[in-house]
C-alpha cells in the first residue's frame, strides 16, 4: 500500500527530480505532522467540566444601543446584511463568572463558539462575558457560546465550564440546562 502511495507521489512532475529518499522523508514527515495535530485537537476533548459547586455563574441583561454603522464603508465576508440600528434599547447578554475555589487553575483561555481566541486571563479575578445581544444570539449570527479553559502553571488545559445558548433560546452550562431566554 505504502508503494503504491510512494509511486503516485512519484508520477507528479514536481516531485519527480526528487531523490526517493527525500520523498521518504517528506511522506513520514507529513505523516508525523498529522498525528501530532489529531492528538492536539483530541486532547482539547479530553479536558473534564468543572464541577458545579466550584464556581458561580450569574446572567446579566441590559438594555443598550446598538451603535450604529456607516453601510457604505464595509460588507460582510458571509454575505449578510450589517444589523440595523435603533434608538430603542435591546436586551444585551452578559455573563459574570467567579471562581470559587482554584485547584491549580492559573490562567483562563476565553474561547468563542467558532474557537476563536478571545482573551486569556488571570483566575484571580471575577469575569465579565460579553455574549451580545439576545436577537442576535437566538439566531445564531453571533457566538452563542463560550468556553473558559482553565490553564495550569504549565500552560496545559485543565478543566473547562462551557457556555451555550441554543437556538430555541435555552441557556446550558456545561450541558446542564439552567433556563431560557
Amino acid at each position: 500500500m505504502m508503494l503504491r502511495n510512494l509511486d503516485l507521489i512519484c508520477k507528479l512532475e514536481i516531485l519527480s527530480s526528487m531523490p526517493p529518499m527525500d520523498r521518504l522523508k517528506m511522506n513520514i514527515g507529513f505523516l508525523v505532522f498529522c498525528t501530532l495535530a489529531a492528538l492536539v485537537l483530541h486532547a482539547q476533548d479530553d479536558v473534564p467540566f468543572m464541577p458545579a459547586d466550584q464556581f458561580e455563574s450569574k446572567i446579566d441583561m441590559v438594555f443598550k444601543k446598538r451603535e450604529s454603522a456607516d453601510h457604505s464603508t464595509y460588507t460582510f465576508s458571509d454575505g449578510t446584511q450589517p444589523k440595523k440600528t435603533t434608538n430603542a434599547p435591546i436586551a444585551f447578554l452578559i455573563i459574570n463568572f467567579k471562581l470559587l475555589r482554584a485547584n491549580g487553575e492559573v490562567k483562563v483561555k476565553v474561547i468563542n463558539g467558532r474557537s476563536e481566541r478571545v482573551s486569556r486571563i488571570s483566575v484571580a479575578n471575577p469575569m465579565k462575558l460579553e455574549i451580545g445581544f439576545i436577537e442576535d444570539v437566538r439566531n445564531g449570527s453571533e457566538g452563542a457560546e463560550r468556553v473558559l479553559l482553565f490553564l495550569n502553571d504549565e500552560k496545559k488545559p485543565i478543566r473547562k465550564v462551557v457556555f451555550k445558548i441554543a437556538e430555541d433560546g435555552s441557556y446550558f452550562v456545561n450541558g446542564e440546562k439552567r433556563g431560557k431566554f
